[in-house]
Protein backbone atom coordinates (compact mmCIF):
# COMPACT_ATOMS: atom_id res chain seq x y z
CA UNK A 1 0.00 0.00 0.00
CA UNK A 2 2.80 2.39 0.86
CA UNK A 3 4.57 1.56 -2.43
CA UNK A 4 1.42 2.45 -4.35
CA UNK A 5 1.22 5.78 -2.52
CA UNK A 6 4.85 6.50 -3.31
CA UNK A 7 4.35 5.71 -7.00
CA UNK A 8 1.20 7.84 -7.13
CA UNK A 9 3.06 10.72 -5.51
CA UNK A 10 5.94 10.44 -7.97
CA UNK A 11 3.58 10.34 -10.94
CA UNK A 12 1.64 13.33 -9.58
CA UNK A 13 4.82 15.35 -9.10
CA UNK A 14 6.00 14.40 -12.60
CA UNK A 15 2.72 15.49 -14.17
CA UNK A 16 2.72 18.70 -12.14
CA UNK A 17 6.28 19.51 -13.22
CA UNK A 18 5.44 18.71 -16.86
CA UNK A 19 2.36 20.95 -16.81
CA UNK A 20 4.32 23.75 -15.17
CA UNK A 21 7.09 23.46 -17.76
CA UNK A 22 4.60 23.53 -20.63
CA UNK A 23 2.87 26.56 -19.10
CA UNK A 24 6.17 28.43 -18.83
CA UNK A 25 7.16 27.54 -22.40
CA UNK A 26 3.84 28.76 -23.77
CA UNK A 27 3.96 31.93 -21.66
CA UNK A 28 7.48 32.84 -22.77
CA UNK A 29 6.20 33.65 -26.27
CA UNK A 30 3.86 36.36 -24.98
CA UNK A 31 6.31 37.59 -22.33
CA UNK A 32 9.12 38.07 -24.84
CA UNK A 33 6.73 39.50 -27.43
CA UNK A 34 5.44 42.24 -25.15
CA UNK A 35 8.52 42.87 -23.00
CA UNK A 36 9.18 46.59 -22.58
CA UNK A 37 6.33 47.33 -25.02
CA UNK A 38 8.65 46.30 -27.82
CA UNK A 39 7.49 46.06 -31.40
CA UNK A 40 8.68 43.37 -33.74
CA UNK A 41 9.39 44.89 -37.12
CA UNK A 42 10.28 43.36 -40.42
CA UNK A 43 12.54 45.77 -42.30
CA UNK A 44 13.50 45.42 -45.94
CA UNK A 45 15.95 47.65 -47.76
CA UNK A 46 14.73 48.45 -51.26
CA UNK A 47 17.57 47.61 -53.66
CA UNK A 48 15.77 47.96 -56.95
CA UNK A 49 17.68 49.21 -59.98
CA UNK A 50 15.34 52.19 -60.20
CA UNK A 51 14.01 53.88 -57.07
CA UNK A 52 11.61 56.72 -57.76
CA UNK A 53 12.26 60.00 -56.00
CA UNK A 54 9.73 60.42 -53.17
CA UNK A 55 7.10 63.09 -52.89
CA UNK A 56 8.50 66.24 -51.28
CA UNK A 57 6.05 67.82 -48.85
CA UNK A 58 6.81 71.53 -48.39
CA UNK A 59 5.37 73.29 -45.34
CA UNK A 60 6.06 77.02 -45.25
CA UNK A 61 5.74 78.10 -41.62
CA UNK A 62 4.60 81.53 -42.81
CA UNK A 63 2.26 80.55 -45.64
CA UNK A 64 0.61 83.95 -46.11
CA UNK A 65 2.24 86.66 -48.21
CA UNK A 66 1.77 90.37 -47.63
CA UNK A 67 0.31 90.77 -51.11
CA UNK A 68 -2.10 87.91 -50.50
CA UNK A 69 -3.25 89.39 -47.21
CA UNK A 70 -3.69 92.83 -48.80
CA UNK A 71 -5.88 91.28 -51.50
CA UNK A 72 -8.37 90.43 -48.75
CA UNK A 73 -7.89 93.39 -46.40
CA UNK A 74 -4.98 95.43 -45.12
CA UNK A 75 -6.53 95.26 -41.65
CA UNK A 76 -5.45 91.62 -41.43
CA UNK A 77 -1.78 92.66 -41.39
CA UNK A 78 -1.87 93.74 -37.76
CA UNK A 79 -0.34 91.51 -35.09
CA UNK A 80 -3.49 90.01 -33.55
CA UNK A 81 -5.10 88.62 -36.73
CA UNK A 82 -1.73 87.46 -38.07
CA UNK A 83 -1.03 85.54 -34.86
CA UNK A 84 -4.52 84.07 -34.82
CA UNK A 85 -4.32 83.05 -38.48
CA UNK A 86 -0.96 81.35 -38.04
CA UNK A 87 -2.04 79.24 -35.07
CA UNK A 88 -5.42 78.53 -36.63
CA UNK A 89 -3.97 76.87 -39.74
CA UNK A 90 -0.88 75.38 -38.01
CA UNK A 91 -1.71 73.74 -34.64
CA UNK A 92 1.83 72.31 -34.39
CA UNK A 93 3.11 75.77 -33.40
CA UNK A 94 1.86 75.17 -29.86
CA UNK A 95 4.18 72.16 -29.56
CA UNK A 96 7.34 74.23 -30.09
CA UNK A 97 9.47 74.37 -26.94
CA UNK A 98 9.65 78.19 -26.75
CA UNK A 99 5.96 78.75 -27.50
CA UNK A 100 4.33 81.46 -25.39
CA UNK A 101 0.55 81.60 -25.37
CA UNK A 102 -0.99 85.06 -25.88
CA UNK A 103 -3.68 86.38 -23.57
CA UNK A 104 -7.31 85.45 -24.11
CA UNK A 105 -8.19 89.03 -25.02
CA UNK A 106 -5.38 89.18 -27.58
CA UNK A 107 -6.66 86.03 -29.28
CA UNK A 108 -10.29 87.13 -29.19
CA UNK A 109 -9.39 90.41 -30.85
CA UNK A 110 -7.54 88.55 -33.59
CA UNK A 111 -10.43 86.15 -34.08
CA UNK A 112 -12.94 88.99 -34.38
CA UNK A 113 -10.88 90.69 -37.09
CA UNK A 114 -10.27 87.45 -39.00
CA UNK A 115 -13.93 86.42 -39.01
CA UNK A 116 -14.94 89.87 -40.17
CA UNK A 117 -13.00 89.57 -43.43
CA UNK A 118 -13.02 85.84 -44.18
CA UNK A 119 -16.44 85.85 -45.76
CA UNK A 120 -18.66 82.85 -46.41
CA UNK A 121 -16.11 80.94 -48.52
CA UNK A 122 -13.21 80.52 -46.12
CA UNK A 123 -11.40 78.07 -48.40
CA UNK A 124 -11.20 80.55 -51.24
CA UNK A 125 -10.15 83.43 -49.00
CA UNK A 126 -7.38 81.44 -47.31
CA UNK A 127 -6.12 80.28 -50.72
CA UNK A 128 -5.94 83.90 -51.92
CA UNK A 129 -3.78 84.82 -48.94
CA UNK A 130 -1.15 82.14 -49.55
CA UNK A 131 2.01 82.48 -51.58
CA UNK A 132 1.96 81.67 -55.26
CA UNK A 133 4.20 78.72 -56.09
CA UNK A 134 6.57 80.73 -58.28
CA UNK A 135 7.06 83.22 -55.44
CA UNK A 136 8.61 80.49 -53.28
CA UNK A 137 10.22 77.96 -55.63
CA UNK A 138 12.96 79.74 -57.55
CA UNK A 139 14.21 76.80 -59.64
CA UNK A 140 14.87 73.08 -59.62
CA UNK A 141 17.07 70.66 -61.51
CA UNK A 142 17.26 66.97 -62.31
CA UNK A 143 20.03 65.02 -63.99
CA UNK A 144 22.00 68.25 -64.34
CA UNK A 145 19.23 70.01 -66.27
CA UNK A 146 17.99 73.29 -64.79
CA UNK A 147 14.26 74.01 -64.80
CA UNK A 148 12.53 77.33 -64.29
CA UNK A 149 10.14 77.99 -61.45
CA UNK A 150 7.25 77.69 -63.90
CA UNK A 151 8.31 74.19 -64.97
CA UNK A 152 8.92 73.15 -61.35
CA UNK A 153 5.53 74.38 -60.20
CA UNK A 154 3.71 72.30 -62.80
CA UNK A 155 4.37 69.28 -60.56
CA UNK A 156 3.42 71.04 -57.33
CA UNK A 157 0.09 70.39 -55.66
CA UNK A 158 -0.72 73.37 -53.43
CA UNK A 159 -3.15 74.00 -50.57
CA UNK A 160 -2.69 70.72 -48.66
CA UNK A 161 -4.00 71.16 -45.10
CA UNK A 162 -2.11 69.24 -42.42
CA UNK A 163 -1.53 69.36 -38.68
CA UNK A 164 1.85 70.90 -39.58
CA UNK A 165 0.26 73.80 -41.44
CA UNK A 166 -0.71 74.54 -45.02
CA UNK A 167 1.66 72.57 -47.23
CA UNK A 168 2.50 71.82 -50.85
CA UNK A 169 3.58 68.56 -52.45
CA UNK A 170 6.12 68.17 -55.26
CA UNK A 171 5.82 64.76 -56.89
CA UNK A 172 7.02 63.89 -60.37
CA UNK A 173 6.51 60.19 -61.04
CA UNK A 174 9.06 60.20 -63.86
CA UNK A 175 12.06 61.04 -61.65
CA UNK A 176 14.15 58.12 -60.45
CA UNK A 177 17.65 57.36 -59.25
CA UNK A 178 19.95 54.41 -58.64
CA UNK A 179 23.17 53.76 -56.76
CA UNK A 180 25.39 54.28 -59.80
CA UNK A 181 23.78 57.29 -61.46
CA UNK A 182 25.57 60.12 -59.66
CA UNK A 183 24.00 62.71 -61.96
CA UNK A 184 20.45 61.60 -61.23
CA UNK A 185 20.02 64.09 -58.44
CA UNK A 186 17.08 66.36 -57.82
CA UNK A 187 17.53 69.82 -56.34
CA UNK A 188 15.07 72.57 -55.54
CA UNK A 189 15.85 76.16 -54.56
CA UNK A 190 13.49 78.24 -52.44
CA UNK A 191 13.53 82.01 -52.40
CA UNK A 192 11.25 84.52 -50.66
CA UNK A 193 11.91 88.23 -50.40
CA UNK A 194 11.86 89.64 -46.89
CA UNK A 195 9.27 92.24 -47.85
CA UNK A 196 6.84 89.48 -48.81
CA UNK A 197 6.48 88.20 -45.23
CA UNK A 198 8.07 90.69 -42.80
CA UNK A 199 5.93 92.25 -40.08
CA UNK A 200 6.39 93.53 -36.54
CA UNK A 201 5.21 90.13 -35.32
CA UNK A 202 7.80 88.16 -37.33
CA UNK A 203 11.25 89.70 -37.74
CA UNK A 204 12.79 86.34 -38.64
CA UNK A 205 11.29 83.72 -40.93
CA UNK A 206 10.60 80.45 -39.04
CA UNK A 207 11.69 78.41 -42.03
CA UNK A 208 10.36 75.80 -44.41
CA UNK A 209 9.78 72.29 -43.10
CA UNK A 210 10.25 69.51 -45.64
CA UNK A 211 8.99 65.94 -45.38
CA UNK A 212 9.59 62.95 -47.66
CA UNK A 213 6.71 60.59 -48.43
CA UNK A 214 6.42 57.73 -50.88
CA UNK A 215 3.60 59.52 -52.69
CA UNK A 216 1.05 62.28 -52.22
CA UNK A 217 -2.02 60.38 -53.37
CA UNK A 218 -4.05 60.52 -50.15
CA UNK A 219 -4.47 64.01 -48.61
CA UNK A 220 -6.13 62.58 -45.48
CA UNK A 221 -3.00 60.58 -44.65
CA UNK A 222 -0.72 63.53 -45.37
CA UNK A 223 -2.82 65.60 -42.97
CA UNK A 224 -1.69 63.64 -39.91
CA UNK A 225 1.29 61.47 -40.93
CA UNK A 226 4.06 64.02 -41.40
CA UNK A 227 6.99 63.17 -39.11
CA UNK A 228 10.73 63.89 -38.87
CA UNK A 229 10.88 67.23 -40.69
CA UNK A 230 13.93 68.56 -42.49
CA UNK A 231 14.08 72.21 -41.46
CA UNK A 232 15.35 74.81 -43.92
CA UNK A 233 16.30 78.16 -42.42
CA UNK A 234 17.43 81.43 -43.97
CA UNK A 235 20.43 81.09 -46.32
CA UNK A 236 21.00 77.44 -45.42
CA UNK A 237 20.61 74.33 -47.52
CA UNK A 238 20.36 70.59 -47.05
CA UNK A 239 21.93 67.75 -49.00
CA UNK A 240 20.35 64.33 -48.60
CA UNK A 241 21.35 60.82 -49.56
CA UNK A 242 18.00 59.07 -49.71
CA UNK A 243 17.54 55.38 -49.16
CA UNK A 244 14.27 53.54 -49.07
CA UNK A 245 13.07 51.04 -46.50
CA UNK A 246 9.81 49.23 -46.00
CA UNK A 247 8.79 48.36 -42.45
CA UNK A 248 5.96 46.22 -41.17
CA UNK A 249 4.79 45.43 -37.64
CA UNK A 250 4.65 41.64 -37.79
CA UNK A 251 3.20 41.29 -34.28
CA UNK A 252 -0.23 42.19 -35.64
CA UNK A 253 -1.81 39.08 -37.06
CA UNK A 254 -4.22 40.97 -39.29
CA UNK A 255 -1.26 42.48 -41.16
CA UNK A 256 0.17 39.14 -42.27
CA UNK A 257 3.61 37.71 -41.66
CA UNK A 258 5.73 39.68 -44.14
CA UNK A 259 6.10 43.13 -45.69
CA UNK A 260 4.22 42.13 -48.83
CA UNK A 261 1.26 40.93 -46.76
CA UNK A 262 1.25 44.15 -44.73
CA UNK A 263 1.23 46.36 -47.80
CA UNK A 264 -1.71 44.46 -49.26
CA UNK A 265 -3.56 44.72 -45.93
CA UNK A 266 -3.00 48.48 -45.88
CA UNK A 267 -4.19 48.84 -49.47
CA UNK A 268 -7.34 46.82 -48.77
CA UNK A 269 -8.07 48.84 -45.61
CA UNK A 270 -7.59 52.10 -47.49
CA UNK A 271 -9.89 50.96 -50.28
CA UNK A 272 -12.61 50.04 -47.77
CA UNK A 273 -12.23 53.27 -45.73
CA UNK A 274 -11.05 51.40 -42.64
CA UNK A 275 -7.98 53.57 -41.96
CA UNK A 276 -9.49 57.05 -41.82
CA UNK A 277 -8.93 57.65 -38.11
CA UNK A 278 -8.68 61.39 -38.78
CA UNK A 279 -12.11 61.51 -40.37
CA UNK A 280 -13.56 59.40 -37.57
CA UNK A 281 -12.19 61.81 -34.97
CA UNK A 282 -13.61 64.76 -36.88
CA UNK A 283 -17.05 63.18 -37.01
CA UNK A 284 -17.01 62.62 -33.24
CA UNK A 285 -15.72 66.15 -32.56
CA UNK A 286 -18.39 67.77 -34.72
CA UNK A 287 -21.10 65.64 -33.15
CA UNK A 288 -20.28 66.44 -29.53
CA UNK A 289 -19.03 70.03 -29.73
CA UNK A 290 -21.34 71.25 -32.46
CA UNK A 291 -18.36 72.81 -34.26
CA UNK A 292 -16.76 72.47 -37.67
CA UNK A 293 -12.93 72.20 -37.58
CA UNK A 294 -11.06 74.25 -40.17
CA UNK A 295 -9.09 71.14 -41.20
CA UNK A 296 -12.34 69.37 -42.12
CA UNK A 297 -13.37 72.29 -44.30
CA UNK A 298 -10.01 72.52 -46.05
CA UNK A 299 -10.05 68.75 -46.71
CA UNK A 300 -13.56 69.01 -48.21
CA UNK A 301 -14.79 66.57 -45.58
CA UNK A 302 -17.92 64.64 -46.56
CA UNK A 303 -19.21 62.48 -43.66
CA UNK A 304 -21.31 60.35 -46.03
CA UNK A 305 -18.10 58.89 -47.50
CA UNK A 306 -16.75 57.69 -44.16
CA UNK A 307 -19.64 55.95 -42.44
Amino acid sequence: MSLRNVCSGVIFLFLLAACLALFILHSLYFILRNADDSQKEDTKMVTEDQVFIPAIIICNKLPFSQDGINSVSGNLRTDQPLRYFREWVDPSIREISDYVSPSQGYFEQGETTVMQYLGSNRNQTISRMQYECQSVINSCSYNGIEMSSFDCCRNVMTHIPTTEGLCWAYHDRTLWQNSTGIMRQFTVTFQMTQNSWYSTLFNQHPGIWVYLKENADDPTRLATELTNPLILTNKHGLRLLVRKERRADTTRGECGQAIGDSRRSDEDAMHDNRTNLLMCNMMVAMKYCGCHPLLAELLHFNPLEFK
